[in-house]
């Protein structure tokens, strides 16, 4: 019986604009949920609802939570049109891996609308020869107001930093007041169009980049975030997730991942 309700409130609630997260104290029930739905699954620990609902305080965007029987509860999130934000993350040969693939998953997982476009070909390899299949060329790419263009760094910025269809592309960005994000030795691309002027920023301690903040591994300014490097991947993703979503959203995804977020 609890079953046939839990589906019967699922179906009133999963539309084209909400997102479902199934919460289950039984790993077998939200496991089972999230396979049959397609829902989004988080185990909770051992406790009474009490427990539950304190956790659910840190998710200010609820909009309803239901208790079906003794151990499951679920709630959904708004996530409209206005919220699936675009990123555009530009990458070629030599990329670093984790700083493409960090931002993109925790993107992903806010919600985020990303397709990586390469300067290269659509396969793409990268320093420690992972291949990825980017979602397509930047050369093909139409110009629709992305809300963040985001590069990863890598050998493959020595080369991109006088590609002027990049720093065309971050010029124009820029100057719309859109975000900005970039990662190890990107923000050299930052520099050499010219945006980081009158911002604070880290990057790479090889890079040699006059004014980079080197001992801290991410800095947020106004529309330009950068990171130092690829063992501030996550730090830098969660930053850009959080301004672009907001804390509440970034939250949830640092939390989904097991990663502690700063107070």
């Amino acid at each position: 019986a609890d079953m046939d309700r839990i589906f019967t409130a699922l179906a009133q609630v999963s539309d084209s604009k909400n997102s479902v997260m199934v919460i289950s104290h039984n790993p077998g029930i939200s496991n089972f949920l999230g396979t049959v739905t397609g829902c989004d699954t988080m185990d909770m620990p051992t406790g009474s609802m009490a427990v539950v609902e304190v956790h659910l305080r840190h998710w200010k965007d609820i909009i309803s939570v239901k208790h079906i029987g003794r151990q499951l509860i679920f709630f959904h999130l708004i996530m409209d049109s206005t919220m699936k934000k675009r990123t555009v993350v530009i990458i070629g040969n030599g990329f670093e891996e984790i700083e493409l693939v960090a931002p993109v998953d925790m993107l992903r997982r806010a919600g985020g609308d990303v397709k990586i476009l390469s300067v290269d070909d659509k396969v793409v390899t990268g320093s420690n020869n992972i291949s990825i299949i980017a979602d397509g060329l930047l050369k093909d790419y139409k110009y629709d107001k992305p809300s963040c263009i985001l590069i990863p760094g890598g050998s493959w910025v020595l080369k991109a930093r006088y590609n002027e269809d990049i720093l065309n592309l971050v010029k124009s960005h820029y100057g719309q007041g859109l975000l900005t994000a970039a990662i190890c030795a990107a923000p050299l691309i930052l520099s050499d169009a010219g945006i980081l002027a009158g911002h604070e920023y880290t990057s790479h301690c090889s890079v040699k980049l006059e004014g980079s903040e080197e001992t801290r591994p991410v800095v947020v300014d106004r529309n330009i975030i950068t990171g130092r490097g690829a063992g501030a991947a996550i730090e830098f993703a969660t930053a850009v997730v959080e301004k672009l979503y907001g804390q509440t959203t970034a939250f949830s995804v640092s939390n989904a991942m097991c990663i502690t977020m700063a107070k």
